[in-house]
């Protein structure tokens, strides 16, 4: 298992969201209960959302279909809407494996698109969702998905 990276950002407004982000990261990781752990997504989706906001204020459009990380995070940014407790699933199966040691003892997994509240979206980020999240960890996802998009920054 590895640690969380924190980069250094020269940019102000990407420090600050970037800040924000692994500040929940590191309190996701150290979440004991189900409740720290799902007000720590639900503060992760946030930040997640901010980036966004400032790339396609500084971008335009973001190009999601770049990699699977941006798309990975598009869909996370849908997936936001809703209540993180019919989001995730905490997953004690063999074949869930993260990147991440947290506190807890399971590996918090993305659930399956047909589970959710809403199975569309107008802008297809919900097959984002089923290719990109869909039944993977959470933590992997979504570091890899913000790093990805902070990079375009």
């Amino acid at each position: 298992m590895k640690g969380t990276e924190m980069t250094t950002v020269t940019d102000p407004e990407i420090h600050r969201v970037q800040y924000a982000f692994d500040g929940a990261f590191q309190r996701m990781l150290s979440a004991s209960d189900g409740e720290a752990l799902m007000a720590e997504l639900s503060n992760l989706l946030g930040q997640v959302y901010r980036l966004r906001e400032l790339s396609r204020s500084r971008l335009g459009t973001i190009p999601a279909a770049s990699s699977p990380d941006l798309r990975a995070v598009m869909a996370a940014c849908w997936v936001r809407n809703f209540d993180t407790h019919r989001v995730f699933d905490p997953s004690t199966a063999e074949d869930a494996f993260t990147d991440y040691y947290a506190a807890g003892y399971c590996v918090l997994v993305w659930k399956p698109l047909a589970s959710l509240p809403s199975m569309t979206d107008g802008h297809g980020r919900h097959l984002d969702y089923a290719a990109e999240l869909e039944g993977k960890p959470v933590l992997d996802t979504l570091r890899r998905g913000f790093d990805a998009l902070a990079a375009l920054l």
